[in-house]
């Protein structure tokens, strides 16, 4: 893995313009989101949709995170919310709605920008699989 893809302030900034849009016609419990990443965009949305940030999952709730990849964490709260997105997904799905659609690492604004730092990240996540 040796080409990143890097988001910035102002890629978080279209993404929640981008999710308002698209959620803001919707009735929400609230919005949950899957810690880590997840949480930076609930907190985000929340206040952008005026909805409550919940620190558990709802039935009628939009559940968010920052990426999906091998869909484990997404798999563990299917069915407990009313709908869920990304801000980005490896592959596409009609499980959820995803702002892009990215093969690359992903680095988020919130993350070490350092090329080490980086390096271990992906070690890290390599070793989960091994």
């Amino acid at each position: 893995m040796s080409s990143y893809n890097y988001l910035n302030w102002n890629d978080y900034q279209l993404a929640m313009s981008r999710f308002k849009d698209k959620y803001k016609t919707n009735e929400f419990s609230g919005i949950y989101g899957v810690p880590r990443g997840g949480l930076i965009l609930a907190v985000g949305l929340s206040h952008k949709l005026k909805l409550k940030f919940l620190q558990k999952p709802e039935k009628n709730c939009l559940w968010i995170d920052d990426i999906i990849d091998s869909e484990q964490t997404f798999n563990k709260y299917e069915g407990k919310c009313k709908e869920y997105c990304c801000w980005v997904s490896k592959k596409q799905s009609n499980k959820y709605f995803s702002l892009l659609l990215c093969e690359n690492w992903v680095v988020f604004p919130w993350e070490s920008q350092k090329k080490q730092d980086i390096k271990n990240d992906v070690m890290k996540y390599v070793q989960r699989f091994d």
